[in-house]
């Protein structure tokens, strides 16, 4: 249930579940074709166009997400860069109670981050309807030692282990987790020998799980400069543990 997991602070009271400000926000939007048909330096479908700046760590990101709809994703870090609007507050609270207005002064400090960028990201700025504009900043907390409780809850993705969406890994990650839970718990699902096999099973899910889900913790924690190929190739490369058992049944 997320990053402020209810469950996590019942089950677990006496852990830490602060949350960690990366001084990091992030502005997304969608745009349908109607915003930008007409535009001429467009990504490929599949492909993602960036404009970055390293100085200043800012990073601009477009993509198709459907035949029909374009998305981009912003990523700036305030203290590097300085623009006319800068105030720091809780953009939630903020948009609740100001609802149209604030919808406008998000799509303003989102260009004021970017207004040295090149024409193309004024253009997307441009073309997207205010209200479409999702603006947030980051955090993620430390990673839970242990994710079981007894033998009756384990916590999987954000609840465990909410991390930066620097490299865009978080919801796979936590999709991982639930694939390898299910496979360690069909062999003790048909065999029915819960109590004396559950509690083993959760806690081998676990091992299985904690090195990998730390290591890109930790490489999304200090931003996506250290996605190198290598990693890449290794976080998409990632199967269940029980896959070729799987894989053999499914052929």
């Amino acid at each position: 249930d997320g990053i402020k997991s209810t469950t996590r602070n019942l089950l677990f009271p006496n852990d830490n579940h602060a949350q960690n400000d990366l001084h990091r926000r992030l502005f997304r939007a969608v745009l349908p074709r109607t915003s930008w048909e007409s535009f001429q330096n467009l990504p490929h479908s599949g492909y993602t166009m960036t404009y970055r700046c390293e100085n200043t760590d800012r990073v601009f990101a477009i993509r198709q997400l459907s035949e029909s709809v374009m998305g981009f994703t912003t990523g700036v870090t305030p203290n590097k860069f300085k623009c006319k609007t800068t105030e720091w507050e809780d953009r939630t609270i903020t948009k609740e109670a100001n609802g149209k207005e604030e919808d406008h002064r998000t799509k303003e400090r989102l260009r004021n981050y970017f207004i040295d960028f090149p024409d193309d990201v004024q253009q997307w700025i441009d073309a997207v309807d205010p209200r479409s504009i999702y603006e947030n900043d980051v955090y993620d907390i430390d990673i839970l030692e242990k994710w079981r409780y007894n033998n009756c809850c384990v916590l999987v993705g954000d609840a465990a282990h909410a991390m930066s969406p620097s490299l865009g890994q978080g919801a796979n990650i936590g999709l991982e987790d639930s694939t390898e839970l299910a496979s360690f718990l069909g062999p003790v699902l048909r065999e029915g020998s819960y109590n004396t096999c559950l509690a083993n099973a959760l806690d081998q899910f676990w091992k299985a799980r904690f090195n990998r889900v730390k290591e890109v913790h930790e490489a999304s924690r200090k931003g996506s400069n250290n996605a190198n190929k290598e990693f890449r190739e290794w976080v998409f490369g990632w199967k269940p543990s029980f896959y070729p058992e799987y894989h053999k049944q499914s052929t």
